[in-house]
């Protein structure tokens, strides 16, 4: 699979499961960010995209959304993948 021209290696191993809510920060054609999406939706986690993290209250989003995670930003009071 390719993303923005470039390959997609294999999926990151990340500690999720099917009880959580991951963030994930960053553009899904970047093909690390494209990796870790397809990480979270295999695990059965839920995901929330937030392509432009930077724009968003992110504590509030972790809070409305119930996030237990996320990926590719630090949101006080969450794991970082």
């Amino acid at each position: 699979m390719e993303a923005g021209g470039h390959r997609v290696g294999p999926l990151p191993v990340l500690a999720v499961g099917d009880r959580d809510r991951v963030l994930l920060a960053g553009d899904p054609a970047d093909p690390a960010a494209l990796a870790a999406l397809l990480a979270v939706l295999s695990a059965g986690a839920a995901l929330v995209l937030a392509p432009a993290p930077d724009a968003l209250d992110l504590a509030a989003v972790a809070a409305a959304e119930g996030l237990t995670g996320s990926y590719g930003v630090q949101v006080p009071g969450l794991r970082r993948l």
